[in-house]
């Protein structure tokens, strides 16, 4: 189970790299960073130096400052989960178990400490990913 949980948990952050440097590719790592990148998160290596360990650790850094404003907490009902806003005007995406059906009130949580209401729109329980939206007008960070 712990073999299983830490694979989860490494395809979890492989993503969100992958969609960080889809979405901001001004983040991406220099090429040897990036195949070095590439070759862990596939479970090829590890960091051979401090060198690479610290370019990856930048890396993610650079990455982290620019993902972590768009996390939110989401709250449906008494479930809570965790969603990222995917347009300035307030989609969010998160898990299908998380939205459970459409129509739903959900209270989000921002990185800021704001909390503002949206609703759930719908799920593809196939790929367990979900869509929400926050309803209190303004400009969010994505």
């Amino acid at each position: 189970m712990r073999d299983y949980l830490g694979r989860m948990r490494l395809g979890i952050l492989t993503a969100l790299v992958g969609i960080g440097l889809t979405l901001f590719p001004q983040l991406a790592p220099a090429a040897e960073t990036s195949a070095l990148l590439t070759r862990i998160f596939a479970g090829e290596t590890t960091p051979g130096s401090v060198t690479e360990l610290k370019a990856m650790q930048d890396h993610l850094q650079r990455l982290s400052s620019t993902m972590i404003p768009a996390t939110v907490g989401v709250r449906v009902g008494p479930a809570q989960g965790s969603g990222v806003i995917i347009s300035e005007d307030g989609y969010v995406l998160t898990a299908a178990h998380v939205v459970m059906k459409p129509n739903l009130d959900v209270t989000f949580i921002l990185h800021d400490g704001r909390i503002v209401k949206g609703k759930t729109l719908g799920m593809n329980r196939t790929i367990d990913a979900g869509l929400m939206k926050i309803s209190d007008e303004g400009k969010y960070p994505f």
